[in-house]
């Protein structure tokens, strides 16, 4: 007869003050809970608040209107001329945790994208109310909660050094921050008032951050010292901190979250000390290997991050999990996590859990398996114990179409198998079948050439599927883009080069010339995405790796061998890629170089003056050059030159960093390999060029 829409009559609340729990989080999960009821031939759509309300419509569609959506730009949505549910309809339903967050460019930024996440029930901090969010009101962005932006280095270090790290005996910062000194109590004092700052600039704010900088750089005062010896942990003085910034903020602000991370150095609990009832903890699951469920894992890191779960568990009322979901060195690169999820959550939950957020590509569009893993991981969110399969089929038939489902289902099912991986029910995994480790910086993956062309035709097969539908063979089409990438970049690393300095060119040319085609797949990929507005970005380090990557791939679609080689050639910064910690970098395997000929590197460059605003210890060398492992800065065989003031000259000069056999070092197996470079550190000078030359023997 009538269809009504009213907060109210869900579920009961429980008593969150008796627990000891901030009465401003008591009852987020009860305010995004709904019920669907018909009383007396009407239709009851209610709440425990207005997202309950919000989530029970689109409960209401998709279950009995077969309504989807599967991402920004893919929807269904039937026509039809009358709806209808069963008579007897009476269903309630909560979700599993209280906040729901997942970080995809798909649902960021643009208001369709903010749509979107709110029919898929997250409710983060970009979410505006009437979509149902955010579940907590942060007074700064979060990225502006590291203690970093509160006690700015370059504001106080100089007046207040104390205030800050004592590494070898000396109060110091470096340009990546490191972290402050967690038992200063002037520094309490000062972060407090800091943080009523901002929870005051913001009404309705109720929660705001101070964790530690995304480095190392711990202190080792004694204070800090003796704190962290005491609690096992360097958890022990940071949630010291914490508990001690919240008393002093709870004063005027009784019901907000102090949110601080147990993360890389803090993540194992402390022994003794607890966070307080308006300390919010976010604990990292960054060392995992993500293609098992944690608690049946074999790898050590991962079987040490589900004991501190366990741990933080049963002492911290605000537990918030930070988990991640894609490979931030390749977005494109396959993250086999897809049936890992739902055990992973319901550990998440049992262990406490009451927030949860996974970091994925925010950057780009289309990474790997992108919307399937940004759609499952909603429905998992809200209710972990669902059985994954059915959840996936709906998806395919839905974003790919009926009949290109099929072919991509059975590459899920060869992928999963390359890395031994189980796609059925995995909390009966086998322990002693451990996956292939898959972190979130892997670089190699267990597929051998047979088994990227077998999987690639599944793909071709997807595309003749979906010929009928312009907007499904698009979604076909980027869901083939991984393996294409993979294909190219595999292919890349060893064939292509960019520094000739060779009297045998021939030896290369065929290899560069093979890329050709294959840079053209991808390029070709890459500007229909583009077409429809969605930039497809390769990899976290933008400058770094992506914008080098793609500018080789571009110039290799119309490459042509050079005319211009010799036995030297001069390579500018524009050509480098520059890292924060290594300096300009050259890697090696773009050397076109001559069997048993040794080279000879030389960097040009010229003294700059100290920086009148530097903080912290000075360098204690003008620069340094020679060779190293990207990610192993220290492996064997690696080289560092490095030159005082006294050797450099205000004026531009060439100076020598070393003499490499490159053909040589190229032999080195993958993949230390891929991270050999060449580098030049220049924190005391100005560097523009580097010159390789052949020394004739």
């Amino acid at each position: 007869k009538a269809v009504y829409l009213g907060v109210g009559g869900v579920v009961p609340h429980g008593d969150a003050e008796a627990q000891g729990v901030s009465t401003t989080y008591k009852r987020l999960k009860d305010l995004d809970a709904f019920r669907l009821c018909v009383s007396n031939g009407n239709l009851r759509v209610t709440g425990g608040g207005s997202s309950g309300v919000l989530y029970g419509v689109y409960e209401l569609l998709e279950r009995y209107g077969e309504c989807g959506w599967f991402a920004p730009w893919c929807e269904k949505v039937p026509e039809r001329e009358a709806f209808e549910v069963p008579g007897e309809l009476d269903f309630s339903d909560a979700p599993a945790f209280d906040g729901r967050y997942a970080k995809w460019r798909q649902l960021h930024q643009e208001e369709r994208n903010l749509r979107f996440a709110a029919r898929l029930r997250y409710n983060g901090r970009q979410m505006k109310p009437e979509q149902g969010g955010p579940a907590v009101v942060y007074a700064k962005a979060h990225s502006d909660g590291a203690i970093g932006k509160i006690v700015p280095a370059k504001e106080f270090f100089k007046q207040h050094p104390d205030w800050y790290c004592e590494i070898h005996g000396k109060r110091q910062v470096n340009p990546s921050g490191w972290q402050v000194c967690n038992s200063n109590p002037e520094l309490v004092k000062f972060v407090a008032e800091r943080v009523k700052e901002r929870l005051r600039s913001v009404p309705g704010a109720n929660a705001t951050s101070i964790a530690q900088n995304d480095c190392a750089g711990w202190c080792r005062c004694a204070a800090c010292a003796a704190c962290a010896k005491e609690e096992g942990s360097q958890s022990g003085p940071n949630i010291k901190f914490a508990n001690a910034v919240a008393e002093e903020v709870e004063k005027e602000f009784p019901d907000a979250m102090i949110v601080t991370f147990a993360y890389q150095h803090t993540r194992h609990a402390p022994k003794h000390i607890k966070p307080r009832r308006n300390v919010m903890v976010v604990l990292c699951s960054y060392e995992c290997s993500f293609s098992e469920p944690f608690a049946v894992s074999r790898h050590k890191s991962t079987a040490s991050f589900y004991e501190d779960l366990r741990k933080w568990g049963a002492i911290c009322r605000n537990l918030r999990i930070y988990d991640y979901c894609t490979n931030f060195s390749n977005y494109l690169y396959p993250f086999p996590d897809l049936f890992a999820l739902a055990p992973n959550y319901r550990l998440f939950r049992d262990n406490g859990g009451r927030w949860l957020g996974s970091q994925g590509d925010a950057d780009g569009y289309h990474g790997e398996f992108e919307e399937l893993r940004c759609w499952l991981q909603s429905k998992l969110m809200w209710n972990p114990d669902q059985p994954v399969w059915p959840l996936i089929d709906r998806f395919l038939a839905g974003y790919y179409g009926e009949a290109a489902a099929p072919f991509v289902k059975e590459y899920i099912r060869k992928l999963y198998a390359a890395y031994r991986v189980s796609t059925e029910d995995l909390s009966k995994h086998d322990p002693e079948e451990s996956g292939v480790w898959s972190g979130i910086y892997s670089e190699r993956l267990p597929i051998s050439e047979a088994m990227l062309e077998e999987m690639l035709s599944l793909w071709r097969k997807a595309e003749a599927a979906a010929e009928g539908d312009p907007a499904k063979l698009y979604n076909v089409r980027m869901g083939s883009l991984p393996l294409v990438y993979f294909k190219l970049k595999e292919r890349y690393e060893d064939r292509f080069k960019s520094v000739w300095v060779t009297r045998n060119p021939e030896k290369f040319v065929a290899g560069v010339e093979s890329l050709k085609p294959l840079a053209a797949d991808f390029n070709s990929l890459c500007d229909e995405a583009k077409s429809k507005r969605r930039v497809v970005v390769l990899t976290e380090s933008y400058r770094d790796r992506h914008l080098v990557l793609m500018r080789d791939f571009r110039a290799l679609q119309d490459w042509k061998p050079p005319t211009d080689f010799g036995t030297g050639a001069v390579v500018s910064t524009n050509r480098l890629v520059r890292h924060r910690l290594f300096g300009w970098n050259l890697p090696i395997r773009l050397i076109a170089a001559d069997e048993g000929a040794k080279y000879r590197v030389r960097a040009h460059l010229r003294l700059k003056e100290p920086d009148g605003q530097a903080l912290g210890a000075a360098p204690k060398y003008a620069f340094a050059g020679g060779l190293l492992v990207r990610w192993l800065p220290k492996a064997k065989g690696s080289v560092r030159k490095e030159f005082g003031r006294d050797k450099v000259s205000k004026e531009w000069a060439w100076h020598d960093v070393g003499e490499f056999d490159f053909a040589e070092l190229q032999k080195i197996p993958r993949p230390v390999m891929d991270g050999l470079c060449l580098f030049i550190q220049d924190p005391g000078v100005e560097f523009d060029k580097m010159e390789i030359s052949r020394i004739d023997n």
